[in-house]
């Protein structure tokens, strides 16, 4: 005589299903790990690619600085870095004013960049230039770049890296834009017959001993909030690609 097969008992049925929930539970703990590794790589891929491209603008506003002697290459004054610049490729069009700056964004303090239209007369450029000093809200169509909890910039000028704020430093600048526009002057003189379009920006524009030139470098350092994979202190020095080691 066969015996009749025997079945599961009760037991034995908790204890698979309880083997099962717990092999499942920690299943789903690998499975969100592995979601939230990937987002943070995301976001750290992405700020990543944020501050080289933001580092990217900011080099490619300082090469094109431009001396007009109407308003200042470059001015920090602790809020604003204010740069008037060409364009590099059909420098023609006129000059734009490009401003980078903090600015608190939802709560989050920002380093942001806003340029001017393209500006043709002395007046339009004398104009953005104050404009870029004002609230941010007049400012249409100013950028957020990366979160950033503050900033510092420096000069590098007479082989030395020094604090644009400093008094020093100011009648050192005062002093080289004095040196420059008694030279610009010099060679209008010399060039009387050039010129025409009094309306028009630089060459024909009158050198001014007030405006600042370009300093031969300036150092941006930057402290990163969503700190990249590079750390959240990131410093950019930029050097004005005409000058030499000679050059005091």
């Amino acid at each position: 005589m066969r015996s009749a097969p025997r079945g599961f008992t009760l037991i034995e049925v908790l204890v698979a299903l309880t083997a099962l929930a717990l092999m499942a539970g920690m299943s789903w703990q690998s499975i969100d790990a592995l979601l939230r590794a990937q987002a943070r790589n995301e976001q750290t891929a992405f700020a990543t690619h944020m501050l080289h491209t933001t580092l990217q603008q900011w080099e490619a506003d300082l090469n094109a600085a431009a001396e007009t002697g109407v308003v200042s290459a470059v001015d920090f004054d602790g809020k604003h870095l204010r740069i008037a610049r060409r364009d590099p490729v059909q420098p023609e069009l006129g000059l734009r004013v490009v401003v980078w700056s903090l600015q608190n964004r939802e709560g989050q303090t920002q380093l942001t960049r806003w340029q001017s239209p393209q500006l043709q007369t002395r007046a339009e450029l004398e104009s953005a230039w104050q404009r870029a000093l004002q609230a941010a809200q007049s400012r249409a169509g100013e950028i957020s770049t990366v979160a950033v909890s503050q900033w510092q910039i420096f000069y590098f000028r007479r082989n030395a890296w020094v604090n644009p704020l400093s008094a020093n430093e100011q009648a050192d600048a005062q002093a080289l834009s004095a040196q420059a526009a008694a030279v610009a002057d010099a060679a209008r003189r010399a060039a009387a017959g050039l010129t025409g379009g009094a309306g028009l920006l630089p060459p024909q524009a009158a050198a001014n001993s007030q405006v600042g030139l370009v300093p031969d470098g300036i150092r941006l350092q930057l402290s990163v909030l969503a700190a990249p994979a590079m750390g959240s202190a990131v410093t950019k020095d930029w050097i004005r690609p005409t000058w030499t080691p000679s050059q005091n």
